[in-house]
């Protein structure tokens, strides 16, 4: 089995830099012929947008199926083209090749989010991302994703392939190379989340004037100074003197300065699994998380709070740093390993 490797654009601020690593040396570690389809351009600077830069994402995209499609003679009935990410606005030429050619290779790809949760920011492209959705379900032989929450919303949405809750893909021992975790602790809460709204980061704000005094909170970016489309918790944060930021943090930086909190926090009601949430698995930091979808597959009902209630959370957050915990590293152990589990499901699909 020959693997057509079309990776995210590895971006510093983001996941996708490890994520392209790490998950490349799985496949490899599985035995798999692998071929990384790469962009002819590439930038590691977001200049635009949310999630990813918005003109980088369509660029790298299209120059990746333009390689694929040069290559397209040597590609066989029995491989499989891998996307890293469902929205890859290339996509349709993938298609366009399979119909014209008769040439079927399969096709697996990963799902991050969701059109049809109304709480993440794709879910204001709806009048024309849920029909997009639909298009990659004819074309993908299967659709891997974080959580049996978000495998139940893709059939909501209709979608019919195949689709398998394999984790998501992280890498413990790789990000343990980065960094080690610290032995000293400080009163600090850790918030390593993108300050946009989906993120809802006045929940954590509002959350941190709730506890005692002498404990503050930790904000983690790669870049320059905070940004985001939440502008108002933004110039908040910049004003609190309760809040820390860490800005043009490398990754060393950040793991470092994360491990020596005592509770990391997620407050995102659009997050199946969180990238954070493993990080700070890894580097011995508890989450705290609100009790809602995905988050309670997984997170013990002492560590969730109850939605919105900034109180209840802060009440959490007290508790959960007062607990020694024997193995925090049980959530990045589980998610290293869905490269693997996702290669074992392909391979039985011959």
């Amino acid at each position: 089995m020959k693997i057509w490797y079309l990776p995210l654009e590895a971006y510093q601020e983001r996941y996708t830099e490890t994520l392209h690593i790490y998950t490349a040396r799985q496949m490899r570690d599985q035995g798999v012929d692998l071929a990384i389809v790469e962009a002819a351009s590439g930038t590691t600077q977001i200049r635009d947008g949310r999630v990813l830069d918005a003109s980088r994402r369509v660029i790298t995209a299209t120059e990746q199926v333009s390689v694929l499609a040069q290559a397209w003679d040597g590609i066989r009935d029995d491989d499989w083209i891998w996307i890293d990410d469902m929205f890859h606005p290339g996509i349709s030429g993938i298609a366009y090749l399979i119909e014209l050619t008769g040439k079927r290779p399969k096709v697996v790809v990963r799902n991050f989010a969701q059109s049809m949760d109304r709480f993440d920011f794709t879910a204001t492209f709806g009048d024309w991302i849920r029909d997009y959705e639909l298009m990659v379900d004819k074309i993908a032989d299967l659709v891997v994703c974080a959580s049996d929450e978000h495998s139940d919303l893709m059939r909501v949405c209709g979608m019919r392939t195949r689709i398998e809750n394999t984790g998501l893909p992280y890498c413990k021992d790789t990000t343990l190379k980065i960094a080690q975790p610290s032995q000293e602790k400080v009163n600090a809460v850790a918030y390593s989340s993108r300050w946009d709204e989906e993120k809802q980061p006045e929940i954590f704000l509002d959350m941190i004037q709730h506890l005692p005094d002498g404990w503050v909170g930790h904000v983690f970016t790669g870049s320059a100074e905070l940004r985001g489309t939440d502008m108002y918790a933004i110039e908040r944060a910049k004003s609190d003197s309760r809040i820390v930021i860490h800005a043009n943090c490398t990754k060393e930086q950040y793991l470092t300065r994360l491990s020596a909190c005592r509770v990391h926090f997620n407050c995102a009601l659009q997050d199946w699994v969180s990238y954070t949430l493993l990080d700070a698995s890894t580097m011995g930091v508890p989450s705290v998380v609100p009790a809602f979808r995905s988050f309670l597959e997984f997170m013990p009902a002492s560590q969730t709070y109850r939605p919105w209630d900034a109180s209840h959370a802060a009440e959490v957050v007290m508790k959960t740093a007062a607990y020694v915990y024997p193995n925090t590293q049980i959530w990045s152990e589980y998610h290293s390993r869905t490269v693997e589990r996702t290669i074992r499901i392909m391979e039985s699909m011959k």
